[in-house]
């Protein structure tokens, strides 16, 4: 049986009227708990956040029940960047690259899943509530990555053919700014190449439209090779998937001060791509 003290609801006796319910075995009516809350709100013992500051579990039960608010969504895990005022500093700039940059190489050595936003802050030292003053979450910085990434090599792209006008020329500019960006790039190049299945929404949605724009650049190469003879007949866009296939592959193997410079993969990929393994006839 429900039981309230009359003098926890300001010497309003409810328990008459809670009785007659629970005597056919019933909950309280909602008049009755609605009463009881209105009561306990006016009473100098009040009812504060659905709880009773003093008093029985009557009210207390009454108040849960009349107040019961509707489940909210929780907040997502991730941080809230921080408005900057104006346009970012130089300095701002400087460390949002520095940042872009120790996440990159966490990315690729440990995959984006793996590393999570404490690891990054710790890396550039600092706090992770400082880093979200550049970030509003692991996945902004992953996006903020490819987005220099694709940037980088289509203007690497568009300066090595600028000017050049036979297919053969420019075919080999092509392959070489290709295979330069991902061995002077690769933490970047690889995670652009990788973990682009981590990205969701319009981030994900404007990094492949500019990958697409960059891939439909080299079939236009190789369409204008292949149309004045110069190239064998084939899909251009089976090609272009294998072409950069070459590069994106140097990324991951390729390691500074080994066995072999940049430039001298760069133009051993480009003699591959165009005259393959056979010796001419």
């Amino acid at each position: 049986m429900i039981r309230a003290a009359a003098s926890d609801l300001g010497g309003i006796d409810i328990n008459r009227r809670i009785r007659v319910e629970n005597h056919q075995n019933t909950p309280p009516g909602p008049r009755v708990r609605e009463r009881a809350c209105r009561a306990l709100r006016d009473s100098p013992r009040r009812c504060r956040g659905g709880t009773a500051r003093h008093g029985s579990a009557g009210p207390r039960e009454l108040c849960v029940k009349a107040e019961r608010r509707p489940a909210t969504t929780p907040e997502p895990a991730t941080g809230t960047p921080r408005r900057i005022r104006g346009k970012p500093t130089p300095a701002h700039l400087d460390r949002l690259e520095e940042i872009k940059k120790e996440a990159a190489r966490c990315f690729y050595l440990q995959g984006y899943a793996a590393t999570d936003v404490r690891r990054i802050a710790e890396a550039v030292d600092l706090q992770v509530s400082t880093l979200y003053n550049y970030i509003s979450g692991k996945e902004e910085l992953l996006y903020l990555i490819m987005k220099d990434g694709i940037t980088e090599i289509a203007a690497g792209l568009d300066e090595a053919i600028d000017g050049l006008t036979d297919p053969h020329d420019r075919l080999r500019a092509a392959v070489r700014s290709h295979v330069l960006h991902h061995a002077h790039r690769r933490y970047r190049a690889w995670t652009s190449h990788v973990e682009v299945r981590s990205l969701t929404g319009d981030y994900l949605a404007e990094i492949l439209s500019k990958r697409r724009e960059y891939e439909r650049r080299w079939i236009e190469i190789l369409q204008d090779g292949m149309s004045s003879g110069v190239f064998t007949p084939a899909d251009p866009r089976l090609t272009m998937y294998g072409i950069l296939a070459i590069g994106q592959s140097v990324s991951r193997w390729y390691k500074p001060g080994g066995g072999y410079d940049a430039e001298g993969i760069a133009d051993a990929m480009a003699d591959f791509v165009l005259t393959g393994v056979l010796t001419p006839q």
